[in-house]
């Protein structure tokens, strides 16, 4: 699963959303760190369908009501990276020498950006 070989120092879920098909897991999220305006997101996939994009986005923007959702992302871990950027999320920051690896990404995606939430 893309995603699954870093999970941030210090990240503490407040929930989980996954999708598991035949018995195996396909695709799940953790959310934590939420302050009422963000929350964090880590997420690991290995197939994903539509629907479990829009229950992905549907929990933090609607259920929540924040305004962004964050993810942190370690520099070595190129296939997070472009799954982030295949799922719009848009740079922040980075953070060097905030990691184990080396440098840190900071990427985001506020509900207005969110295509999965679409009709």
């Amino acid at each position: 699963m893309e995603g699954r070989d870093y999970i941030p120092e210090g990240f503490i879920a407040i929930s989980f959303i996954g999708d598991v098909t035949n018995g195996q897991l396909r695709s799940a999220v953790a959310y934590g760190g939420y302050n009422g305006a963000m929350v964090e997101a880590t997420i690991a996939v290995e197939r994903i369908h539509k629907e479990m994009l829009w229950y992905m986005f549907h929990y933090p923007f609607v259920q929540l009501g924040v305004k962004k959702v964050v993810c942190r992302i370690d520099s070595s871990n190129e296939k997070s990276i472009n799954l982030a950027k295949k799922l719009g999320f848009k740079y922040e920051c980075i953070l060097h020498d905030c990691s184990p690896d080396g440098d840190l990404h900071i990427v985001s995606l506020t509900k207005e950006e969110c295509r999965y939430l679409r009709d």
